[in-house]
């Protein structure tokens, strides 16, 4: 089986997706039972944003960033902004999460996310 992990960003679209995904799934709100998860279940919902990095990906995810209907894959060498800005595994000379780039808004359009910055 597949295996995916969906991170919402918010708890309506968390609750949207354990209701309408169909399968076997791991619906987990918190980031312990998150950790428990990854590596031992095949498809994962969660909200534990602290999870959304390369290390997950590289564990055979297929990785989702999601909000409201929109869900987004998660891969390397992704563009991230008009100006050729991509996404890349970090190297031991850089500390980039996906996550970060979640905080730093390089997602909000995609997702159609407003943050009211």
């Amino acid at each position: 089986m597949k295996k995916e992990i969906y991170f919402c960003i918010d708890y309506d679209t968390y609750q949207n997706l354990c209701d309408i995904l169909d399968g076997s799934k791991w619906c987990s709100i918190d980031y312990d039972s998150t950790e428990r998860a990854i590596g031992k279940v095949n498809r994962i919902v969660t909200t534990s944003l602290a999870h959304l990095t390369f290390d997950v990906i590289n564990m055979g995810y297929d990785v989702f960033l999601c909000h409201k209907d929109k869900r987004i894959k998660i891969e390397g060498g992704m563009q991230l902004s008009e100006f050729g800005y991509c996404l890349s595994e970090p190297s031991c000379y850089e500390d980039c999460n996906v996550f970060e780039c979640f905080k730093l808004g390089y997602f909000d359009k995609m997702l159609g996310y407003d943050t009211g910055k």
